[in-house]
C-alpha cells in the first residue's frame, strides 16, 4: 500500500492529475496501519498545491496531525504542522503566522533539517513580503547554508529565487545580470 501511494504520488507530480495518488489515498486509509494511512496522506497533500485544492489540503492536513496522535512518530507530528503552516500561507491566511511558530518550536524539540530550511524559505518569502528587504537578504544567505547543510540539491536554486525577489523587490535587478 504505501508503494503504490507513493508510485501514485510520482505519477501525480509529473502529470499534474491528483485522481490516481487520491485513489489510493482511499485504499491506505482502509490499512489498520496508522503510518500507511499518515504517510498517504502528507503525500497527497504534496500532490495538491494547487489553489482548487485549498480545502481538500486543509482536510488533509488537519487528518495528518490527528493520525500522529495515532502513530507516534514526531515526523508525522512535523509535517502535519508543516502542511498547515503551508496552507495558510498559500492561503494568505494571518494564522499561519502562528502556525508557523508552533512549526519552529516543534522543531526545536524534533530537529529536522530538511524542514529547517522549508521554514527558513518561508522566513525570507515572509520579509520579502513585508518589505524588509536587508533582513530577506541575510535570512537568504542562512536559508542556503541550511539548505545545503541539510544536503537539498534544490538549496541554490532557491537562494537565486529569493535573491531575485529582493533585487526586483528594490529595483536593483540588473545587478542579478552577470550571474
Amino acid at each position: 500500500a504505501r508503494l503504490r501511494v507513493r508510485l501514485a504520488a510520482e505519477r501525480a507530480f509529473e502529470s499534474g492529475d491528483g485522481s490516481t495518488v487520491m485513489a489510493e489515498l482511499a485504499n491506505a486509509r482502509a490499512h489498520d496501519d496508522p503510518i500507511v494511512a499518515a504517510e498517504a496522506v502528507s503525500l497527497a497533500h504534496h500532490c495538491l498545491l494547487g489553489p482548487h485544492f485549498a480545502a481538500e489540503r486543509a482536510a488533509l492536513a488537519g487528518e495528518l496531525l490527528a493520525l500522529a496522535a495515532a502513530t507516534g512518530r514526531p515526523t508525522d507530528h512535523l509535517m502535519g504542522l508543516v502542511w498547515r503552516t503551508c496552507n495558510g500561507i498559500l492561503a494568505g491566511d494571518d494564522r499561519a503566522r502562528r502556525s508557523l511558530g508552533e512549526l519552529r518550536r516543534a522543531l526545536e524539540v524534533e530537529q529536522c533539517d530538511a524542514l529547517a530550511f522549508v521554514v527558513a524559505a518561508w522566513e525570507v518569502m515572509l520579509a520579502i513580503r513585508a518589505g524588509r528587504l536587508r533582513d530577506a537578504e541575510h535570512l537568504a544567505e542562512g536559508c542556503l547554508r541550511l539548505g545545503t547543510d541539510a544536503g537539498d540539491v534544490d538549496a541554490a536554486n532557491w537562494y537565486g529565487a529569493q535573491l531575485i525577489a529582493i533585487r526586483w523587490a528594490q529595483g536593483r535587478l540588473g545587478e542579478l545580470l552577470g550571474l
